[in-house]
């Protein structure tokens, strides 16, 4: 329990110091003194700067995407499912407005062990996703012939673009965001040619 509890002191104070002070600037040592911990301590549960950030979608988003899976509605179609996860995901970045921009910036160009970890949880997502778009082929709303993967990919390019046009607004409108990606999902459902 007190293992949990301090992993949590330190993460919510690295995370409130790469608000104030930005990833950067932010060292190691100003955040063991900030949350009360010795350095040691830190290197324990993070072994670097980078492992913090990934700390935040593996344990905060992996386990929204994975409570929103276990709480879907049985009848939703595609569309909605996804809609239906990427709630409280934008809900997530909305509340944490100015930590969501710091993870948003820097995630993109991680390098070593951190970067591995981001790689291996978004593989894990995305066969969480490519599980619902085989379950729309068995329910004959998307063609067998569909690549998957490329869907997926799709998929996480229109989220990634409506999340990053969102936080450059002073605050993420979460209804104004899922109207513009089921938009978006509906365009990617239909697709650009004609019947």
């Amino acid at each position: 329990m007190a293992k949990a509890e301090t992993r949590n002191i330190i993460k919510t104070t690295a995370y409130a110091l790469f608000q104030e002070k930005g990833y950067e600037k932010t060292t190691m040592r100003e955040l063991a003194a900030t949350a009360g911990v010795g350095l040691g301590t830190i290197f324990q549960h993070f072994p670097d700067k980078p492992s913090l950030l990934i700390a935040a979608f593996e344990e905060e988003l992996g386990g929204l995407v994975d409570q929103g899976l276990s709480t879907m509605p049985i009848n939703l179609g595609l569309r909605d499912q996804l809609l239906y996860l990427m709630r409280p995901i934008l809900t997530f970045y909305a509340q944490n407005h100015k930590l969501a921009r710091v993870l948003i910036k820097e995630i993109f160009f991680l390098e070593g062990k951190a970067a591995e970890r981001l790689q291996e949880i978004e593989m894990d997502v995305s066969q969480k996703l490519a599980n619902l778009f085989v379950g729309a082929v068995q329910r004959g709303e998307i063609d067998p012939e569909t690549d998957i993967a490329d869907a997926v990919t799709a998929l996480w390019a229109i989220y990634s673009l409506v999340l990053l046009y969102g936080l450059r607004a002073n605050t993420l409108d979460v209804v104004d965001q899922l109207a513009w990606l089921g938009r978006l999902f509906d365009q990617q459902l239909r697709g650009l040619r004609p019947e």
